[in-house]
């Protein structure tokens, strides 16, 4: 192998390890910058979603509070409320449960008993909100301040409703709280229900409750949509923080949960972590609370375990965004970034490897140069020169190959000279020989 190939292997060789080992550590290093990057970005997408969700509640809630306020809603309770006042508080129990059992076994929506409660003016009232925000409502109903059913807008699983959850909540011994009913996935509306409870003042006395459950998933799926542009292909997930999966593409409600290994991290403040799911997959997770679901001074949240006709929430669990977004996407952007790099790194190479073989041929010339001459030069021809007029190593050695030419010439001539000498005196000693 020539010299010349010889230094263009090594050069190539050497740009290849340089630009593997580049690669290695590239590729580690970016890997980490986008997951870190990718984290942050889902930090900040959950965040936003769940801002807008509690955008949407707290509009529910003053849409519910601004219903629950009109003169003529408060007035129709306070006219209703008085068929109880008359009673002690046993008596008022029993009528109420009279009227709870009757309603219950009252099958007929058109029987008078059932119309008088879903066709009053305070039902038709109510009714009148469904047009003005369409496929928002499944019911709404008001209660009196002993829990008896004044309105509704459909015929409701019970009459009575003092003793409920939510109820007692947004009552609240008086004072009146708002109240966010986790019913889950209920099947009489069929689809997610949240209950928003407001209490009815009447010069700051509770003289009633008004509730309207309202279809959720279509506001939430509506929101998750205006972001998708930026978390997919990850997966947007509205869970509890016991685990429950409330809302999730192509999955029933409340029929999924939370991989196990993330409960511990699912609470009040926003957390991202990496976590391998049930097949080992590297999973990237970023979770933040919907602030309205905590429990606070001034709205409660919450539910049951168990209903007739819906999966309610669990008390003391608020509800938590979650985004989820598979590491082998990040593996994938690595993967094409190695690949960029390596062509590009190979193009150089090849561009190296050719202005190498340029480089080192013209380094080489007056090596051959020196080689040839040598191969040429005998005794016959110790006149001749190599013409090479570079100031490195290779000139300097055609200078002293001439040199060496110079003092061999002139050896040489002695030699011939010497030698001749020699022939003379022989020559001359024959000559006397043959005089003697």
């Amino acid at each position: 192998m020539s010299l010349r190939s010889k230094l263009t292997y090594i050069v190539v060789i050497l740009g290849i390890v340089a630009i593997m080992i580049s690669t290695y550590f590239m590729a580690g290093y970016n890997r980490r910058i986008l997951i870190d990057d990718t984290l942050e970005n889902n930090k900040a997408i959950s965040s936003a979603i769940s801002i807008s969700i509690d955008n949407y509640l707290s509009e529910l809630v003053n849409t519910t509070k601004t219903l629950a306020s009109t003169p003529f809603i408060k007035e129709y309770v306070r006219e209703n409320g008085r068929r109880f006042e008359s009673l002690n508080q046993e008596d008022r129990d029993i009528r109420i449960g009279e009227l709870n059992e009757k309603w219950v076994t009252t099958n007929d929506l058109n029987d008078t008993f059932i119309q008088d409660y879903i066709s009053n003016p305070a039902a038709k009232y109510l009714r009148e909100q469904f047009k003005v925000i369409p496929n928002l409502y499944g019911e709404i109903f008001i209660t009196d301040r002993y829990g008896g059913l004044v309105a509704s807008t459909t015929k409701l699983t019970t009459f009575s409703h003092g003793y409920k959850e939510w109820w007692l909540a947004s009552y609240n011994d008086g004072k009146g709280e708002v109240f966010f009913d986790d019913r889950g996935y209920d099947s009489s509306v069929g689809d997610f229900v949240l209950g928003v409870v407001v209490p009815i003042y009447d010069d700051g006395e509770v003289i009633g409750i008004l509730k309207s459950n309202m279809k959720i998933f279509s506001l939430f799926n509506e929101t998750i949509k205006d972001y998708y542009s930026l978390y997919e292909p990850g997966l947007i997930r509205i869970a509890r923080t016991d685990g429950k999966v409330l809302l999730e593409p192509d999955k029933q409600p409340l029929s999924t949960r939370i991989e196990e290994g993330l409960l511990s991290d699912i609470g009040k403040d926003m957390e991202s972590k990496i976590y391998r799911d049930e097949n080992d997959g590297e999973m990237l997770f970023s979770a933040s609370p919907i602030k309205s679901t905590i429990r606070s001074t001034d709205i409660g949240f919450g539910g049951s375990h168990e209903s007739i006709d819906h999966i309610r929430g669990n008390a003391g669990d608020n509800w938590m965004v979650i985004l989820t977004t598979p590491a082998a996407i990040i593996d994938q952007k690595v993967l094409k970034l190695i690949k960029e790099f390596l062509l590009i790194g190979f193009l150089c190479i090849g561009f190296i490897a050719i202005f190498t073989l340029f480089f080192v041929r013209k380094i080489t010339r007056n090596i051959i140069k020196l080689v040839d001459f040598t191969k040429e030069v005998d005794w016959r021809n110790l006149d001749r020169r190599i013409e090479v007029r570079t100031d490195d190593e290779i000139g300097a050695l055609a200078n002293s190959f001439n040199d060496m030419i110079v003092r061999l010439n002139r050896m040489m001539v002695s030699r011939m000279e010497l030698m001749e000498e020699i022939d003379r005196r022989i020559e001359a000693e024959k000559k006397l020989q043959r005089l003697s």
